[in-house]
């Protein structure tokens, strides 16, 4: 986990010294010199607010879809239906890449932000997992009734090490495919 805040810390670190061209794909068009005097702080106030309103909406948003579609992907299917159990490597490859895509997608497509913030939702979201799914009457019933390889939700059968690098990668796609999505819709549609 430290290795890929490493690599974000070193991609935020690169993006800051050298500020790439503005591509008109991926970044919004400049808004208009606002008319008010340089002095109204107020206008400041508002789209610093607004802007961190979006990044709370955005994580927010990023942890409850890809906690959701983790649940819907990461799953065995040869298993009982009442409790997930442990999935296979190449079903949790898939499931929290196509998570974490679908997640970065709705941020890129609706929010128009990048693929940083669903990635740094895949630390929160065991963090969620564990308040909504761990209490201590759902342990206790697990750890009598139930063998090692079954969880209370199949968030909890991948280790963190894979939802953090998978997180990343899938948020990238997503974000990507937003892109894609959004310059098919502008040429291709006539």
């Amino acid at each position: 986990m430290l290795l890929v805040a490493a690599g974000f810390a070193g991609f935020l670190l690169a993006q800051r010294l050298r500020q790439a061209p503005r591509n008109p794909l991926l970044d919004p068009e400049p808004q208009p010199a606002s008319k008010e005097p340089v002095g109204n702080e107020s206008s400041s106030r508002r789209q610093a607010t607004n802007f961190y309103t979006n990044l709370s909406i955005a994580l927010l948003i990023s942890v409850v879809i890809s906690l959701f579609f983790v649940g819907v992907f990461v799953q065995n299917l040869a298993m009982s239906r009442n409790v997930p159990a442990q999935a296979a490597v190449g079903q949790i490859l898939f499931g929290v890449t196509g998570a974490f895509a679908v997640a970065a997608f709705v941020v890129k497509r609706f929010l128009n932000l990048s693929y940083i913030l669903p990635a740094v939702a895949s630390i929160f979201v065991v963090a969620v997992a564990q308040v909504l799914h761990y209490r201590g009457e759902t342990i206790q019933k697990f750890a009598e009734a139930y063998p090692a390889p079954f969880f209370p939700h199949s968030v909890f059968a991948i280790v963190p090490v894979q939802l953090v690098a998978l997180g990343a990668l899938g948020s990238v796609l997503g974000f990507w495919m937003a892109v894609r999505y959004d310059w098919w819709k502008k040429h291709e549609t006539v």
